[in-house]
């Protein structure tokens, strides 16, 4: 009964759909031919529409792909200009730095190459005029000037010796003894000095006559009446001398009694204790012998000044 009622009803939805086929059919047959023309024109023109919309859009699309194409090679060409600027301001900067290098290291060669000439010409006359202040000096005071010069040298040993005694932490048997041996080689220097200075001072007046004499028989005629000339002058000059000499002499024995205490430390033998108050000591002998190279430089200064009389013309 159900299948039956199926049947049924699929016929009648099958001559349902036939009938509005055939209704559509006789729908259309009925339109007038001027109104199927018009629909198919106006079918046509959309497709025609349609076509050229698409056309133009495809042109459209062309043209803004062109511009972004051109807009993309400009911007290459563009990176590219300041690449090749940024290279070539690169290799500019790197020729400049490159020339001023060669420039500079020219220019301090030269500076070198003047401050070498110029201390060399600055030292040999410096040892010319130093052989023609000891050519001008009387075989005396010639080595007056080496003695004091080598007691300087002899003081500035000795203290340097001290120092590192001073300094030391450890064993200061070797370090005591080398400034004991400083301090005796000092004594030897200073003795010979004050000699030679005892000597010129007894001798005074009767020395400078001989000095004159010697130089009037080891130099030249021309030498020999510049001191005839300039007699009052060197008088006074080596009165200088001898003054300096004694000041020198002065701050010779200040300097010269402390280092006697020193030296009797060490011979004794310096324990912890005695160590630690050399220290102190050496400094005051230091200030002294601040003082005694400063008059003996004087002192040096004045021999020069004695030979200069000679060597200026």
């Amino acid at each position: 009964m159900k299948v039956k009622s199926i049947w049924v009803m699929a016929l009648l939805v099958a001559g349902l759909g036939s009938g509005s086929t055939i209704l559509a059919c006789k729908k259309e047959a009925a339109k007038a031919p001027e109104v199927l023309a018009a629909e198919k024109a106006a079918a046509d023109k959309a497709i025609a529409d349609k076509a050229v919309a698409d056309m133009v859009a495809a042109d459209k699309a062309a043209a803004d792909k062109a511009i972004a194409d051109k807009a993309v090679a400009d911007k290459a060409a563009a990176d590219r200009a300041v690449a090749d600027k940024a290279v070539a301001d690169k290799a500019v900067a790197e020729k400049v730095a490159a020339d001023k290098a060669v420039a500079d290291k020219a220019a301090a060669d030269k500076a070198a190459a003047d401050k070498a000439a110029a201390d060399q010409a600055a030292a040999d006359k410096a040892a010319a005029l130093a052989i023609a202040e000891e050519a001008a000096l009387p075989p005396d005071l010639v080595l007056a000037k080496a003695e004091t010069t080598r007691l300087m040298a002899q003081v500035d040993l000795t203290m340097a010796k001290l120092d590192k005694l001073v300094a030391t932490t450890g064993d200061l048997e070797e370090p005591s003894k080398s400034a004991l041996a400083a301090i005796d080689a000092l004594d030897a220097e200073a003795q010979a000095v004050k000699k030679r200075g005892d000597q010129m001072r007894d001798r005074g007046a009767a020395y400078f006559e001989a000095w004159e004499k010697q130089l009037g028989a080891m130099s030249t005629p021309e030498v020999a009446e510049i001191a005839t000339q300039r007699k009052d002058e060197l008088a006074a000059k080596y009165a200088e001398v001898l003054t300096a000499m004694q000041e020198t002499r002065a701050a010779m024995d200040a300097y010269w009694g402390d280092m006697q205490k020193i030296h009797t430390a060490l011979e004794e033998g310096l324990t912890s204790e005695t160590h630690n108050l050399l220290g102190p000591q050496v400094l005051t002998a230091k200030e002294k012998a601040t003082t005694l190279k400063s008059r003996v430089e004087a002192t040096l200064t004045k021999l020069g000044q004695v030979s200069l009389i000679y060597t200026t013309r």
